[in-house]
This record gives C-alpha cells, structure tokens and sequence, in this order.
C-alpha cells in the first residue's frame, strides 16, 4: 500500500518493511533490521522454550496480522517451507488486540523484537531459523523532492555516516524534532498520528 502510494504522489516519504515485492520501484534507504520473535504469555505451554521451531507451531492456535501485511507474507513463506499448517484463530491490524488475546488465551503471535520490549507480560521466543525483517523509508525516483522530503534524506544519510544506532521509533522522533524545531512534548503530538499509520505498513 505504501509504495502505491509513493508512486501515485499521495505520499512523499513513507517507513515501510522493505521485504515487499514493489520496493525497487521507488528508493529505499535502510534505516533498521528486526527479528520477529514468537510471542506468548507467561502461562503458554511453549513459554519455557528457548527456541522456536516452526514445525513446533503446527496446528498451533496463533494470531497474526492482516493477511495482506508483508509480516504475514514472510510468514506464509516459511510455513510452507516447514510443511506446517498453521491453526489462525485471527487476523488483525489492531495491536491491542492482539496483544490482549495473548494475554488471555494460550495463543501464539508474531512480533517485531523492539515490540516485545514494551510489554513484560509477554514471552518473546527467538524463531531458528531467525526471522529478519529491514526497514526502510521510500521515496518516489526521478521526482523533485519538496524542501522537507530533501531534509529527511540529508538527515538520513547523515545519521548513516554518524554510525549509531537508535531504536526507529526513537528515531522518528528525533527526526521530526530536528525537522519543526519544536519541544519533545509537542513532538509526540506530532508523531502520534505517524505510529498509527505505520502499523498498517509495517
């Protein structure tokens, strides 16, 4: 969807998984790479796993993003490698959802490392093999790019050359607090709508 939208101009910039097969059609620059990990509550059967196999999750109740979701394509891809038929209870785009089905019934989910960190209640399980995920910002080729598109690409090259690393989320933030020049608080505000868009493109 969001390269759709890059090309069709009604969007400049978008942060996107970059695993999706339209990607080369606009530019990407790399600005982090996640692992999914398998994640459960303390009391699921499979919590005292340290690795997760996928012929383990096979006829394993689980809930996973909307089946359009890059996400859920790479996983349909490695279910069918393994020879598993998953057992999907539901697809979802609502995070809370998701996250409170997990907490409430012995059920399975698919989430981004950075994610798990925010919610002790849930059990994250390394996949083997691991799951990698890159994200990326894409913008349209062979466009004149607006004066804040320009700034956005200055910031994300120099950020490359400076050679650290930020969680995205923090990064995003950081970038729209260089951009308005604004405080940290306003810069949430600022940000909020901006989180609840990438979930649908992530």
């Amino acid at each position: 969807k969001a390269c759709e939208q890059v090309m069709e101009e009604k969007l400049d910039l978008a942060i996107v998984n970059a695993e999706q097969t339209a990607i080369d059609k606009c530019n990407l620059h790399i600005i982090d790479t996640e692992d999914l990990l398998f994640c459960v509550s303390k009391d699921h059967p499979l919590a005292g796993q340290s690795t997760i196999l996928m012929n383990m999750l096979n006829n394993e109740p689980l809930i996973l993003f909307n089946t359009d979701s890059v996400q859920v394509m790479t996983l349909t891809r490695q279910f069918k490698a393994a020879g598993v038929n998953p057992h999907i209870i539901l697809n979802t785009s609502q995070i809370t959802t998701l996250i409170n089905m997990i907490k409430a019934e012995p059920i399975g989910a698919f989430l981004y490392r950075s994610m798990v960190e925010t919610y002790p209640d849930i059990i994250g399980i390394p996949v083997f093999p691991s799951i990698e995920q890159r994200i990326g910002v894409i913008w349209r080729k062979g466009k004149y790019q607006n004066a804040i598109t320009e700034k956005v690409i200055k910031y994300l090259k120099k950020r490359d050359s400076e050679c650290y690393f930020v969680p995205t989320h923090i990064f995003i933030i950081t970038l729209v607090k260089k951009m308005c020049k604004t405080t940290l608080a306003d810069c949430f505000h600022k940000c909020f709508p901006l989180f609840l868009n990438l979930i649908i493109y992530v």
